[in-house]
């Protein structure tokens, strides 16, 4: 759902801008205070290399510090828990002196005293404990800026991160409500058709129940009309199967076929059929025979398809051509007619499934409106191209640019 889809990419936006914020601020961090410590270290050295410690017994008499190199450096030597040596920048704080851990070793320390702060560091030399520190306070307040800058951004992405989320879940079920409309049409377009040769089947039924001691020779015709529609619920159920599969990729069934038998075998059957309407049928077969790959079931259900709605949409004396032509990587099979053509508006429609204009429907011309999304299906699995043209009240012509090799 959108709402899952928002909430995992916000989710994972967020999960990376905290990442990345607390990744930055250490970064930010160690190279700020990296200069302060050096400080710190360099004249701890100096310290351990110049420095003079004087005693008087067991007390201290003098401590001799070498100049430090920066001003602001806070310095305390004890003997004990007595103060025998500090700087003149004097500590600021809630204590009056740094609260060091008890524990004497090298390592830098980062001390917070009410709302100051400092580095430091404290070890021993001759006997004494020294103390040095650093204020960090301009450090710290580059830091929270930091902080600030990175939270304001984190805020401003998230609102940005929310509006690309919604408008990426829109983008992402656009696809998903396309397929589940079109689904929804499927079922009510399907059940559309099939409920009018239903209907004339029962119709023809109770007629025939009203009449039960009649002979059977009497109800001739409304057993012709029961048996024509139970064959055309037959062949969409056919058709409508072989479709489903198709729309899954079905598989091809490819094998050597010579063209000039495989179309004489097609031209037979349909010239026959164009003859008993009173249409003529020209054919213009290639002037070579040749051999191609091909799956001969789906690419003879192609050109059936293109053969029957050229017949179907034709009148008496129209003329129907079939051409078939060899080009470099393809044959040409062009099937034209000279029939009441297709309007211009409707030509985006053509492969919509179950679709038949409502002029087609109203002149009572037989069919379920599959044939031409079923051979975009069986094409598209064949690699086939269509091109169509059409000029209404004219005729149209259907081409299709089938591989000489269907790779299976």
């Amino acid at each position: 759902t959108r709402r899952n889809i928002m909430v995992m990419s916000v989710g994972i936006v967020m999960g990376t801008l905290i990442i990345f914020s607390i990744i930055t601020e250490y970064v930010y961090r160690e190279t700020l205070f990296e200069a302060v410590d050096q400080k710190l270290l360099t004249h701890k050295n100096m310290i351990l290399t110049d420095a003079h410690i004087n005693y008087d017994g067991d007390t201290v008499k003098e401590v001799v510090l070498p100049s430090p190199l920066i001003k602001e450096l806070i310095s305390y030597v004890w003997q004990k828990d007595t103060l025998v040596k500090g700087s003149p920048h004097t500590y600021k704080g809630s204590h009056t002196y740094p609260q060091f851990p008890d524990k004497i070793s090298d390592e830098i320390y980062s001390i917070v005293d009410g709302t100051y702060h400092y580095r430091g560091v404290q070890f021993m030399y001759e006997g004494c404990r020294v103390q040095l520190l650093l204020s960090i306070d301009d450090e710290m307040n580059s830091l929270d800026n930091l902080r600030r800058a990175l939270l304001t951004a984190f805020f401003v992405l998230l609102i940005v991160a929310l509006l690309l989320a919604f408008y990426l879940a829109k983008l992402a079920l656009k696809p998903l409500h396309k397929t589940y409309n079109k689904q929804v049409s499927f079922i009510q377009d399907a059940s559309h058709e099939m409920r009018t040769p239903l209907a004339v089947i029962r119709g023809k039924m109770e007629l025939m129940a009203k009449n039960s001691g009649d002979p059977i020779y009497k109800h001739f015709d409304e057993l012709s009309h029961i048996m024509s529609e139970i064959s055309g619920l037959e062949k969409m159920n056919k058709d409508l199967l072989l479709m489903s599969k198709e729309d899954m990729k079905g598989i091809l069934e490819v094998k050597t076929v010579q063209i000039t038998p495989f179309f004489e075998e097609v031209v037979e059957i349909y010239k026959e059929l164009a003859n008993l309407h009173d249409i003529y049928f020209d054919y213009h077969p290639l002037v070579e025979d040749y051999t191609v790959e091909w799956d001969e079931t789906k690419v003879k259900r192609c050109i059936n398809i293109l053969l029957e709605n050229a017949i179907k949409y034709s009148s008496r004396e129209d003329r129907i051509t079939l051409d078939v032509e060899k080009q470099d990587k393809c044959i040409r099979v062009k099937v034209s007619d000279t029939g009441q053509g297709i309007k211009k508006e409707e030509l985006t429609h053509i492969f919509d499934r179950f679709y038949r204009s409502s002029e087609v429907r109203a002149s009572g011309i037989e069919g379920s409106g599959i044939g031409l999304s079923l051979l975009q299906s069986l094409a598209y699995t064949m690699g086939i191209k269509i091109k169509v043209h059409s000029i209404y009240n004219e005729g149209s012509t259907f081409i299709l640019e089938i591989p000489i090799k269907m790779v299976k």
